[in-house]
């Protein structure tokens, strides 16, 4: 049996996250192609001895990782970089009531299950609530106070819309927009 010869010291999984941060920052800096890049990465997962990491590297210059301070000034998040809050029941119901905070944005799936959220004891964080619902056989039931005002946008295949948009009596009460997508489900609006 022939004795291998020293390469140096085995790597960790901590190496290899390392090394790999490496060629990712330096595919971002324009220093590597992409096949390059994902060549090397896969190498990085094969690599036994800190030499093979090493090899992998050796032609990079240091990349720094530090934001570098631009004349333009940053955009302004998107509203899709948004929090969304995600509520997911398979067989099963998704409800709100009585008094919980209304996050800006929700999106409910409920495959097989039914939605209710009860908005009239509702803490709201802004001025509107996004709520989209995407259901198959199941129903989707929004409950508001009178001067709430609610938004109502809705795809429907086999089911009924009842309610609709609302007018608010209230300028300052907030607004609920409703993303309403199902199949063999209704939408029912309540005041």
């Amino acid at each position: 049996m022939a004795i291998e010869e020293n390469r140096g010291l085995r790597v960790s999984e901590a190496d290899r996250n390392r090394v790999a941060r490496q060629l990712n920052d330096a595919y971002a800096a324009d220093l590597l192609s992409l096949d390059e890049s994902t060549e090397r990465i896969a190498q990085v997962q094969d690599a036994v001895y800190q030499a093979d990491l090493a090899a992998l590297v050796a032609d990079l210059p240091p990349v720094s990782r530090e934001p570098v301070a631009s004349p333009v000034p940053a955009a302004r998040p998107s509203p899709a970089a948004k929090p969304v809050n995600w509520l997911v029941s398979l067989f099963g119901d998704a409800r709100r009531s009585g008094r919980w905070r209304s996050p800006e944005q929700t999106v409910c799936i409920t495959p097989l299950g039914d939605m209710n959220f009860d908005y009239r004891d509702a803490v709201f964080d802004k001025p509107e609530s996004n709520v989209m619902h995407i259901t198959i056989f199941g129903d989707t039931e929004i409950t508001v106070s009178p001067d709430a005002r609610v938004e109502t946008q809705s795809f429907t295949i086999f089911g009924d819309q009842d309610g609709g948009s609302l007018e608010g009596t209230s300028p300052e009460a907030p607004i609920i927009r409703v993303r309403h997508f199902s199949i063999f489900g209704d939408l029912k609006i309540r005041q």
